[in-house]
């Protein structure tokens, strides 16, 4: 028998078929499942299905197709350019049978393109529940409906030659299709009569984060809106939807509220949920005692910190550890690994880090927790498989670039925690560094990051995602409950609500609250007058710039333009060599920055030196060499081993200036031989000139520590610090509660660029 081939747009038609797939053994290799692009978190849920040898995947991305081809033997052209567009080519002669859930669909186009003899399984149009919660068939919109889509060209829904035969729940109810064509296959009987192997399949394919041990129930999610297909009317959906709620309350032992929305209806969170918030949040204020086999005296806040990462994994939940930085998050979680272990349970734990941060995180563990193994991902790809395939305990430490390559080199690997340090790496719910994480199995998941918020609320919603997937809605719904509420209408329930939802998964600490024995922390604004030249070229610019701003802001590239407008604002600030070729005229605020560095160098203090142009940092090289400074340079060109030694040349050595390009320096470097931080310019994001500024103001500091910021009078930098001030504002108001909330917009932009 040939393999069959199953072809799924929703995550439903993908159990159905998973489970189908799984009763039909074949001899010749797994069964072959097209995703298209439309099921939710398609790459990661593709990975995890190849993971578990039942079906290969392959990814369709239907959107790429332009339309309809007509004219002689459009069959044949249509086929062909779907094949060139989509990436994909069906060979029916491969299959034993094809079973697609949507005929309609472009996919179904193209099996009738093909001339594909196909199995229609008809289960979500006409579907609604009986009186006995099993799918039965609503015909009252359906042959409106179907109408309509064969006045498109092509035969839907059993009028097609190429479709040999119907499957639906109830074939004698469904009169919709040629009675012929329909037999009767149950997914609901399907679904009721899973064996234990198959329960757990599901749960590994999609139960991406384990159910905490001692819950008695979970959310539950009714996808798929009827009305919107004019099957029912809403009343009818939500009665439905109601129903079936209250039947899985009763289940669930638990007094749940339903809400319905516009896809379904959810569920809070019953009772035993609610205990272990209560739980987590005692945590908060109890300290456990640190492992034996750790090598540090862990401070009071951080024996709290280990308890309540501790309380979070017995739970089976995941957190996010806030600290600001410097407050020792690493030594937080490696006591967390140890403890663990000392409790007789296996370690195997990924780290994912910034490249930058690899060797860092294996001498810390060296340092405080040396009988835990520990090693570095490095090497080829052929290398780091061959390093993931052996790995079976401790610490393996690899980066967001390289999980982003090797990702399918974790499916079905075994692992208990999986850490991401730096965690903003992945507020882009669309990258590949998120999508990639978020394919990771294990039964424990932390995050550690001073930043949860640097700009936008979805970047919780995304490191969210992550930790427990659907806790905080699909983002959707995240938006319309929350981040459109806060942002734009200042809501302070909605803020509220969101802030209680997080609280118990999040423990946040600042330094001021919980170190007496930092040294003090002198921060100084110093404001420079541009030279006559640079002023003049600053300002013209300025103007032109303004006068295209109107027409810029309405258009998504022009929006672009205008970025890059500001950029080169910012550089001219800076010194504008940056940006104009031939310019001698001088730079204000380089000429204070050579008077500010001579005159701490000649007190003997050491100082940090950030820039996000490294191209500004060459030509500070440059003036502090003819100044008579000896310099350290660090950027993103510099290799990790090279950072390492210039780290510790600094720390050791008596070098006045260490140059560092904030993006390549801002994370992960403990450079407490400083006790200087000088910004040379400001930038859009105030976590990342904090997390530069605790490269020296860190446990281990012995000085105090002064921080100046370089700001040229009258331009945009001033702006940029007002804008600062503003989105601190919106991460306090979500995680610490504060009454504060942000709110940015075209007329903001409007006024960065005024003044």
């Amino acid at each position: 028998m040939k393999p069959n081939l199953y072809i799924c747009h929703t995550a439903y038609q993908v159990l159905v078929d998973l489970l189908r797939a799984g009763r039909c053994a074949c001899e010749n290799g797994p069964h072959t499942m097209v995703l298209s692009a439309s099921v939710p978190d398609t790459a990661a849920l593709a990975a995890r299905l190849d993971a578990a040898g039942v079906v290969k995947t392959v990814i369709v991305d239907e959107t790429k197709w332009p339309g309809t081809v007509t004219g002689p033997f459009a069959h044949q052209r249509a086929a062909r350019a779907f094949e060139k567009l989509c990436g994909w080519k069906f060979d029916r002669a491969a299959y034993e049978n094809v079973y697609i859930h949507n005929d309609w669909s472009v996919l179904g186009r193209y099996m009738q393109d093909c001339r594909a003899g196909y199995i229609l399984c008809e289960d979500t149009f006409g579907s609604t529940l009986g009186p006995d919660q099993h799918l039965v068939t609503d015909q009252r919109a359906a042959a409106d409906f179907a109408a309509k889509q064969r006045g498109k060209g092509y035969l839907y829904w059993g009028d097609s030659p190429w479709c040999v035969r119907i499957e639906s729940e109830d074939a004698a109810k469904c009169t919709l299709f040629p009675a012929a064509r329909m037999v009767t296959d149950s997914k609901a009987i399907l679904l009721e009569s899973l064996t234990d192997a198959e329960k757990a399949l599901v749960r590994r394919i999609f139960l991406t984060q384990p159910l905490p041990e001692k819950a008695d129930g979970a959310t539950l999610l009714l996808p798929r809106s009827f009305v919107a297909d004019g099957l029912m009317t809403q009343a009818e959906q939500d009665a439905m939807f109601k129903a079936v709620a209250e039947k899985y309350a009763a289940d669930a032992s638990a007094s749940v509220s339903v809400e319905i929305g516009d896809k379904g209806v959810s569920l809070d969170m019953p009772k035993a949920l609610e205990t272990w918030m209560e739980r987590l949040s005692a945590a908060q204020k109890t300290q456990a005692e640190p492992p034996r086999a750790l090598h540090a005296e862990l401070r009071p806040y951080q024996k709290t910190g280990l308890s309540w990462l501790s309380a979070l994994s017995d739970a089976g939940f995941g957190g996010i550890l806030a600290d600001d930085m410097g407050l020792g998050k690493t030594v937080q979680t490696l006591a967390l690994l140890l403890r663990e272990r000392e409790q007789g349970r296996a370690v195997c734990a990924l780290v994912v880090c910034p490249a930058s941060l690899q060797l860092n995180w294996r001498g810390e563990a060296a340092k405080f927790a040396p009988d835990l193994p520990c090693e570095v991902l490095m090497g080829t790809a052929a290398a780091r498989q061959k390093q993931i395939e052996a790995w079976h305990e401790g610490i393996l430490v690899t980066s967001y670039d390289q999980l982003r390559r090797d990702v399918m080199a974790y499916a079905g690997k075994p692992m208990t925690h999986v850490l991401l340090d730096e965690a903003q790496n992945i507020k882009n719910a669309a990258s590949q560094a998120a999508k990639a994480v978020k394919t990771l199995q294990a039964a424990h998941r932390f995050a550690l990051t001073g930043t949860p918020i640097e700009n936008r609320l979805s970047e919780l919603w995304s490191i969210f995602d992550f930790l427990m997937p659907g806790y905080l809605h699909a983002y959707k719904r995240f938006r319309e409950r929350f981040e459109a509420p806060i942002v734009q209408d200042a809501d302070e329930q909605a803020r509220q609500n969101l802030h209680l939802m997080v609280a118990p998964f999040i423990l946040r600490r600042m330094k001021q609250d919980v170190l007496d024995d930092l040294p003090e922390k002198i921060e100084t604004v110093m404001t420079s007058e541009m030279t006559p030249g640079q002023a003049k070229v600053y300002h013209a610019y300025a103007e032109k710039l303004m006068q295209e701003a109107e027409s810029e802001l309405a258009d998504p590239q022009g929006r672009m333009k205008l970025l890059a407008g500001l950029t080169r604002l910012r550089q001219l600030c800076c010194d504008p060599r940056l940006c104009l070729e031939g310019y001698a005229a001088g730079s204000g605020k380089l000429d204070q920055l050579i008077e500010l560095a001579g005159g701490l160098a000649a007190q003997g203090h050491r100082m940090l030196i950030f820039s996000q142009f490294t191209s500004m940092l060459a030509l500070l090289e440059e003036a502090l060499h003819d100044a008579g400074l000896q310099t350290l340079k660090l950027t993103g060109e510099t290799d990790k081993t090279e950072r390492m030694a210039l780290v510790e040349q600094f720390n050791s050595g008596d070098i006045p200036v260490f140059l560092i390009s904030l993006k390549a320096g801002g994370t992960g470097l403990n450079l407490t031989g400083a006790d200087v931080v000088i910004h040379y310019d400001p930038w859009w994001n105030t976590a990342a000139r904090n997390q530069a500024t605790d490269r020296a103001y860190r446990i281990g500091q012995t000085k105090g520590v002064q921080v100046f910021d370089l700001i040229a009078a009258d331009t945009i930098e001033e702006r940029i610090v007002l804008l600062q001030q503003e989105k601190k504002a919106l991460s306090d108001g979500v995680l610490l509660g504060e009454d504060s909330l942000f709110t940015v917009d075209a007329s903001a932009l409007r006024a960065i660029l005024k003044g």
